[in-house]
């Protein structure tokens, strides 16, 4: 509620879309229905209470990374399985693979936006183990390791200190395994629709199909007019295809 209202005020008082406290507002939902200890308990509509509409609902956000992150997060909250993946496959590839010793170049905070929001929304998921590799490149991208005056730059900081992630697990190669495959793919793919996308917004899009149940798949296909009968192999293999194709259309 208190991030629902912050936003309207922000949006109403500065004639800007709030994007961060919508996305702040949609993680804590999230976060809560996700938790198992609270499944038997109903949430009041008080407690996730809606932003109100005003005339910057129609704004764009002009920040491409916050734009992706706030889709991502409204979109994980009305289950809408298509711009999720999508959002989370664009993030992904803006946070890039890069190796122990690569010099990095992010003026722009773009991959360490990139790197903590996905943080954020895998922990609101509870998948920590995820969230903590995250979290570890985002403060890895910050050149004062999260003493910056920029609140993105401590964002990260905080947030492994408040999950006790600090341990002495290799910090330069935490993407050495987990991306092996991304990292060997050097050339852009051409996928069976004939879209050319990036090799990590392919494996991302893969990941995140290969996680959805059955009728997540079916009703996924059915609201993008795709055929949405047969085995689940089929259904994911439809819905893959769909999805690259509105890779170069979001």
């Amino acid at each position: 509620e208190i991030f629902a209202k912050s936003a309207r005020t922000y949006e109403t008082k500065f004639g800007l879309p709030g994007s961060e406290e919508r996305i702040w507002r949609d993680a804590c939902e999230l976060k809560y229905l996700n938790d198992p200890s609270n499944k038997k308990q109903k949430p009041s509509k008080e407690m996730f209470k809606q932003v109100e509409e005003t005339d910057e609902d129609c704004m764009d956000e002009t920040r491409k990374v916050i734009r992706l992150a706030k889709d991502l997060f409204a979109a994980s909250v009305n289950n809408d399985y298509s711009k999720l993946i999508l959002s989370k496959a664009k993030l992904r590839a803006i946070g890039g693979t890069f190796g122990k010793n690569d010099k990095i170049s992010d003026q722009k905070m773009w991959r360490v936006n990139s790197w903590f929001y996905l943080g954020l929304h895998y922990d609101a998921f509870g998948e920590y183990k995820e969230s903590k590799k995250c979290m570890k490149m985002a403060l890895r991208l910050c050149p004062s390791n999260g003493n910056g005056s920029d609140i993105i730059q401590i964002l990260p900081l905080l947030h492994m200190s408040v999950r006790d992630w600090f341990d002495d697990d290799e910090f330069n190669i935490i993407d050495g395994n987990s991306h092996e495959k991304e990292n060997s793919e050097k050339e852009k793919v051409d996928t069976p629709s004939g879209v050319t996308v990036d090799p990590i917004i392919v494996l991302s899009i893969r990941d995140s199909i290969s996680k959805m149940k059955y009728d997540d798949l079916k009703n996924t296909l059915r609201i993008r007019g795709v055929s949405h009968t047969g085995p689940k192999e089929k259904l994911q293999t439809r819905l893959f295809n769909s999805l690259v194709g509105d890779v170069g259309l979001q």
